[in-house]
């Protein structure tokens, strides 16, 4: 246990690095999101596209921050559960 918490806290692994690998879904979403992007920002002028890169900066970093927390919950849960498990 200790190991993998050290390689955790270190950078040596990432969890969310593999996140939506080989996952059909989550390719075609990634793929739509790109086409759609790309399609919108042809249509922008500079001061658009400027907005618009600001815009997807913000949603980036708000799912970074979430995906984050997310982990920190689940991992906290998992522990809750592996406690119990142990006390009886």
């Amino acid at each position: 246990m200790e190991r993998i918490l050290s390689e955790l806290w270190n950078g040596q692994i990432c969890p969310a690095e593999h996140l939506g690998c080989g996952d059909e879904e989550i390719r075609n979403l990634e793929r739509f999101i790109g086409d759609n992007a790309d399609k919108l920002t042809k249509g922008l002028s500079e001061k658009q596209q400027t907005t618009f890169e600001k815009y997807v900066d913000c949603i980036n970093e708000y799912i970074s921050l979430s995906c984050e927390r997310a982990f920190c919950e689940g991992f906290s849960c998992a522990v809750k559960i592996m406690t119990e498990a142990m006390a009886k």
